[in-house]
């Protein structure tokens, strides 16, 4: 159990942190026009990046299949939130 909450909140950080990362990488190019496609298209990779691992955890690995995706959905939920929140607050400075 331990193993499934461990793997789960792990891969959920790593989003967000790939999420964070892609941001500021999309920010360095907001006065070229390729901040939407390098935004989006790093949202895509990042969704089916964690869609593979997750098949991949449960397929290979040990876990306890409800509690390794109920916290990685939880994790995953409130870095989804930050992201939000994120692009709110960059979006409303001048």
């Amino acid at each position: 159990m331990e193993l499934s909450i461990t793997l789960g909140a792990g891969l959920g950080l790593l989003y967000g942190l790939a999420s964070f990362l892609t941001w500021k990488w999309a920010e360095r190019h907001r006065s070229t026009g390729r901040f939407l496609m390098i935004f989006l298209g790093g949202m895509i990779a990042r969704l089916f990046a964690a869609l593979a691992l997750v098949v991949l955890v449960v397929a290979l690995v040990p876990v306890h299949v409800g509690f390794f995706v109920g916290v990685f959905l939880a994790v995953f939920l409130v870095g989804l939130g930050a992201e939000v929140l994120q692009m709110h607050r960059a979006g409303s400075q001048p």
